[in-house]
């Protein structure tokens, strides 16, 4: 981290800290906080549209499916002519897009079989690309705020210090619920998912040591973060710092793992699976079929989650299973779902926005110097970066009108 000599006085307590909009500017804020909820909102569009991989879907996830896709919007639009515009918009846009499905009215129209699984490869992709471009975002900033603190640690207030921890802790929870959705991405393409996972463990060792050093830093948070280096923990270290230690440590360790390796089993799958349905209808299933790995993938799947089901269906009609067991089970299936992804990425999101906002609030008590809202380069890059998405959304759009008339 460098040496800063005599440079430090980390006995200067209770002095104002420098305005930094590099780090604590509106324009990073909100590009952290837009980018989450764009992607919280992409995946659950997609996730309601049916434009996710089979791969990604239990039967707990098609059963929602279903349910949505019998829900009428116009009951929670009230009629009028702004209603019926926003209707309308709605639907064209969603049309456009290929993601009609769940706005489709599907008790008066059938698709064909063909066509409807076209369009769903459609969508799948479509989403696949504007979701890899928001996981990229946010792997990128995430790295490049967490990088920025540790290279300036004389010249970096704790405070700051604490608010690109928060951002670093914001990025790399959305990052990581956009791969529930890339998985078969990834699998295909093996070398794109090489060089994002080393970044990923750049993100892990950083955001940990970023963590840790603020969370057990007892100074005064206008001194600079080399302090907290040095001798910022106290010996007297709080309970409800320990355990909060431990908890991140018990937290993000596990939870970047699975993430790395899940990626491995889905590409594994076939193997994996063999356990759980028996080999030698394993090896019949893949002898037989003309299918691609991913739908092999999803026939696997499909029959393990008839064992689940059988063996509690054969429990139930036996009255051998109690009513906790039951609940177990519906616990069980909800973490195995897609909706239980969908879950963890709106308890991150909802956490990332409170962490920021308090690290952001939280000034030294000597108050800040010049202002921290001046739009400069370190609040352009971050703003300018959500152009990504974007792009990789009128790639969608363009390549949905040019089938369309086609």
């Amino acid at each position: 981290m460098g040496n800063c000599g005599s440079s430090v006085n980390c006995t200067a307590v209770n002095q104002p800290t420098q305005a930094n909009p590099d780090v604590a500017g509106v324009g990073v804020m909100v590009s952290f906080i837009a980018t989450a909820i764009i992607t919280f909102i992409a995946i659950v569009v997609g996730y309601l549209s049916d434009s996710l991989r089979d791969t990604s879907l239990s039967q707990l996830d098609r059963a929602c499916i279903a349910k949505f896709s019998t829900i009428r919007w116009r009951p929670w639009i009230k009629d009028g002519p702004t209603s019926l515009l926003l209707r309308r918009s709605m639907t064209a846009a969603m049309g456009v897009l290929g993601w009609n499905y769940a706005l489709a009215d599907h008790g008066d129209a059938s698709e064909d079989d063909d066509k409807s699984r076209d369009a769903r490869e459609r969508r799948s992709k479509g989403l696949e690309k504007f979701i890899l471009a928001l996981s990229d975002q946010q792997l990128v900033t995430g790295l490049a705020v967490l990088i920025a603190g540790f290279v300036s640690p004389c010249s970096m207030s704790i405070y700051h210090f604490n608010i690109i921890a928060a951002l670093g802790w914001f990025s790399s929870m959305t990052h990581l619920s956009t791969l529930a959705v890339l998985r078969v991405y990834f699998i295909e393409h093996p070398r794109l998912r090489t060089w994002r996972v080393v970044a990923m463990l750049f993100v892990l060792v950083l955001l940990i040591i970023a963590r840790v050093v603020t969370l057990a830093s007892t100074l005064d948070n206008s001194l600079p973060v080399r302090c907290a280096f040095t001798h910022g923990s106290s010996r007297n270290l709080g309970y409800l710092s320990v355990v909060s230690i431990v908890g991140i440590m018990a937290f993000l360790v596990p939870t970047y793992s699975s993430s790395i390796v899940e990626q491995d089993k889905f590409r594994r799958k076939l193997t994996e699976r063999q356990q759980y349905v028996g080999r030698e209808l394993v090896k019949i299933v893949i002898e037989s079929s003309k299918k691609t790995r991913a739908e092999q993938g999803v026939l696997l799947r499909s029959l393990n989650e008839r064992r689940r089901y059988s063996a509690l269906y054969d429990a139930v009609k036996s009255r051998k299973v109690a009513s906790e067991d039951i609940g177990i089970h519906i616990i069980r299936e909800i973490i195995y779902s897609f909706l239980g992804d969908i879950m963890s990425l709106y308890f991150g999101v909802a956490l990332g926005i409170t962490q920021v906002i308090v690290s952001r609030i939280n000034e030294p008590s000597a108050g800040v110097v010049g202002s921290q809202n001046d739009i400069n380069f370190g609040q352009l890059v971050p703003l300018l970066l959500m152009l990504l998405p974007l792009f990789a959304a009128g790639e969608v759009f363009f390549g949905n009108i040019d089938n369309l008339f086609a």
